[in-house]
């Protein structure tokens, strides 16, 4: 919808016959902290929900609006000619409340964000946690964040981009207080 297209990562269906889609975006921004142009070419996560009969788009969300390059832990590359993929979205899941849960892979986070007014409700994990994240609990390079239930979510932790963070990927389960 709105002319953008969907990605690979994620396409649910919800029982409110909506789909949930992630899309990778090109807009320009600052790079210049970090050795880059001041129009730098990004790639932010939007996520969509799409009315499945209609085609209109219910929300739209996109990254850049709450959450900073320099947030990221995928390190941009001075001169390099592919948009930073600072963000990285990975998977989009209705949390048990109906808001939604979006993993991003680069900044090491799952988000929850507002269904109705695509506000940022929380942050878990990454440098702006809203959460402390108990010992053994940090994640990295995390795929597939679900809720198990309204104070779990479970969140396949990769660990490793090509250089690893943990020895091992490994399933985590998630309890929070929100």
């Amino acid at each position: 919808g709105n002319g953008y297209n969907a990605d690979i990562h994620e396409f649910q269906l919800t029982p409110q016959n909506t789909a949930l889609i992630a899309i990778y975006n090109s807009v320009t921004a600052d790079l210049s902290p970090f050795g880059g142009p001041a129009d730098g070419s990004v790639l932010e996560g939007v996520v969509q929900e799409v009315d499945v009969a209609t085609g209109s788009v219910l929300l739209e969300w996109h990254s850049m609006a709450d959450v900073a390059p320099s947030e990221s832990y995928y390190a941009y590359t001075p001169g390099q000619t592919a948009p930073y993929d600072y963000f990285h979205i990975n998977s989009v899941k209705l949390d048990t409340d109906g808001n939604l849960l979006v993993s991003s892979r680069h900044t090491w986070t799952v988000y929850k964000v507002d269904r109705t007014t695509g506000a940022l409700l929380w942050r878990l994990g990454g440098k702006r946690s809203d959460f402390a994240l108990g010992a053994g609990l940090p994640f990295a390079w995390q795929h597939d964040a679900e809720a198990a239930d309204s104070q779990t979510l479970r969140i396949f932790d990769n660990e490793s981009d090509g250089a690893s963070v943990l020895p091992y990927s490994r399933v985590l389960w998630v309890q929070h207080d929100d």
